[in-house]
């Protein structure tokens, strides 16, 4: 996942997709299911019996939670950082038809477009240097929380065994 979003940082601002960028797709998207599926795993796993239904539903809920606060911070940071960027060239009519549909900018005149593709480019450059940092501090985050002796099935086994032999045993 960190190095798909290094590599999201060398997009280039034409209008053409370089090819190497469906790849970098499939390495982000293997990424982010990794770190979803062991999040999942890591909650299981770190949870008393009893407790997994809540701790999963916590996760759930606390999941798109994460989402919506960091894609409400990109949002905000994208757009202060364009319209700063296009403010100084861009006219009071057409900064509103760029602000109600990005498509707005398809009506500006060629140069100006260029100008507009390169600022949202540079901006998205930006983001994804700010999603590199946040990715590097989960990694640290994931170091430092590293079990010499971690937390296995094999708890989870014996803890039920214990139960239903207490059960079987108060019969």
């Amino acid at each position: 996942q960190l190095l798909a979003l290094g590599l999201l940082t060398t997009i280039p601002d034409t209008l053409s997709i370089p090819h190497y960028l469906y790849g970098v797709e499939v390495l982000l998207g293997i990424g982010v299911g990794m770190c979803l599926s062991a999040g999942t795993l890591m909650v299981t796993l770190n949870s008393a019996l009893g407790e997994i239904a809540a701790t999963q539903g916590a996760t759930a809920q606390l999941r798109p939670l994460g989402g919506f606060i960091g894609l409400t911070i990109a949002t905000a940071f994208f757009n202060s950082r364009s319209e700063a960027a296009l403010g100084s060239f861009l006219s009071t009519e057409q900064m509103g038809a760029l602000q109600r549909s990005p498509l707005g900018a398809l009506a500006f005149p060629p140069d100006v477009l260029e100008m507009v593709r390169a600022v949202y480019a540079r901006v998205f450059r930006v983001q994804m240097r700010a999603l590199v940092v946040v990715a590097a501090l989960g990694v640290l985050v994931a170091c430092a929380s590293w079990e010499r002796r971690a937390v296995g099935m094999e708890r989870m086994n014996r803890s039920e065994e214990r139960r239903v032999g207490k059960s079987v045993d108060q019969v």
